[in-house]
């Protein structure tokens, strides 16, 4: 069998090489299965959702196999996945949209709802996919209530998140090729950013879900 000592000759700078060069390829995989799960554009929330989830458990040191595990997330979150594209995607787009129309008369209710869902949406547009990876919550109204927390008592982390995807973006724009490279390491680095703040949901969740099956 051919192992990584033997492929190094026991060169911890060969294998150190090798284990970044796994990293790339591992990374380029899951951004292609992302792409791909995009296409049909109403899988594009739980291709995130899978996506960070991926990227999490590359962080804790969790690697599984990452065409099974990408499967099993996106299956898995395709709900939540779709809610969050719908709440927290398409106020921003509508936003978008409707900018530099805003001064018609037709237009301006449309405008003015959506900069109001924009707002309202900004706790899971920045905080709803990797959130999703990383807890589970019994409703949107549980997910929508843990975003705005986070929101609230991680304001500086917010920001990072904000910056990372507000960046993203508009590199995206100038030039869609950079989604390839971008994707995998915003995932990753939102899930960095938010670990502690996520874990102590996550627990706080646990903990709420013993109270609610001890009272019935």
């Amino acid at each position: 069998m051919t192992t990584l000592d033997s492929l190094t000759d026991g060169s911890p700078r060969w294998a150190a090489v090798l284990e970044r060069l796994t990293s790339i390829w591992r990374a380029a995989g899951l951004t292609l299965l992302w792409c791909l799960s995009c296409l049909p554009v109403v899988t594009a929330g739980a291709a995130t959702v899978a996506l960070v989830a991926v990227a999490r458990d590359d962080v804790r040191g969790r690697e599984r196999p990452v065409f099974r595990s990408y499967l099993h997330y996106l299956r898995e979150n395709f709900r939540m996945g779709t809610v969050l594209l719908v709440l927290g995607v398409a106020p921003p787009v509508a936003l978008f949209l409707t900018w530099n129309l805003r001064d018609v008369p037709a237009i301006w209710p449309v405008w003015m709802l959506a900069l109001i869902g924009t707002a309202a949406a900004l706790p899971l547009t920045v905080h709803g996919f990797p959130l999703a990876a990383h807890s589970r919550h019994r409703s949107v109204r549980d997910f929508y209530r843990a975003s705005v927390l986070l929101t609230l008592t991680c304001p500086g982390a917010t920001l990072i998140g904000l910056a990372l995807i507000t960046i993203s973006a508009v590199a995206v724009a100038v030039w869609p090729g950079t989604l390839l490279l971008l994707a995998y390491p915003v995932a990753r680095a939102l899930f960095v950013t938010f670990r502690s703040a996520f874990e102590k949901t996550s627990r706080l969740g646990r903990q709420r879900e013993g109270t609610s099956h001890g009272t019935h």
